[in-house]
């Protein structure tokens, strides 16, 4: 199973790579506005970027250095401690709306299709099907009962501050 290690100093928390989607999902759908991740940038790594002269190579790397700042490419990014914080206040804020039993039910876990995922999905070439939405998993049923819990960890992870994302 892909996972993402969220860390800090002698802090560390683990999600696998669809409760991260579910997770963000979730934050997004109450109201987190995602600022973005940051890098640590070191006088070395900044030195190395000005020695780029071409305007064409500079504008890729800018790009490249883009792509590596979202919460998805466990490059080690790091989230801000405000941003965290918001987040786990917006997850906070749906706790109420998820189920304390099991909903998942009878449902295949593999059907788990966080909306993010499901867009890489329907762009993919092939004739794997896509769940049907009956069978599809919401993020409300995947954080249900046991893994409720799970969700209040992480809010108090977000709560002790930034992270990053490996």
């Amino acid at each position: 199973m892909a996972a993402f290690d969220f860390s800090r100093p002698n802090s560390r928390f683990q999600l696998g790579l669809a409760d991260w989607h579910f997770v963000v999902e979730l934050a997004e759908r109450n109201g987190w506005k995602p600022a973005g991740t940051v890098f640590p940038e070191t006088p070395a790594e900044l030195e190395l970027f000005e020695r780029i002269s071409d305007p064409e190579e500079r504008e890729s790397a800018q790009k490249e250095d883009q792509l590596l700042r979202d919460y998805f490419s466990n490059s080690g990014q790091r989230v801000t401690e405000g941003d965290a914080e918001e987040m786990a206040a917006a997850i906070e804020q749906a706790l109420g709306d998820i189920p304390d039993h099991d909903a998942i039910g009878t449902k295949d876990k593999r059907d788990a299709l966080p909306h993010r995922i499901a867009g890489y999905m329907r762009d993919m070439p092939g004739d794997q099907p896509m769940p049907g939405i009956r069978d599809r998993i919401s993020v409300f049923e995947w954080f249900s009962g046991g893994e409720k819990q799970r969700l209040r960890d992480f809010i108090e992870f977000c709560r002790a501050g930034g992270f990053n994302i490996n």
